[in-house]
């Protein structure tokens, strides 16, 4: 939002549909959260470029 509003722009309202190459579930609502799955971890650690612990 801030990036957004620096360049004269206004952002109302984000939706987060992925974290690196994690793609979040369609059918997850607003406020709601999903089990992360050992291969949804691999994809988050790579992201990051952080092992797993």
């Amino acid at each position: 939002k801030r990036m957004m509003a620096a360049v004269g722009n206004h952002v109302a309202k984000l939706h987060r549909t992925k974290i690196g190459q994690y793609t979040m579930p369609e059918n997850l609502k607003e406020g709601e959260w999903c089990w992360l799955y050992p291969q949804d971890l691999q994809l988050l650690s790579k992201s990051v470029d952080a092992p797993l612990v």
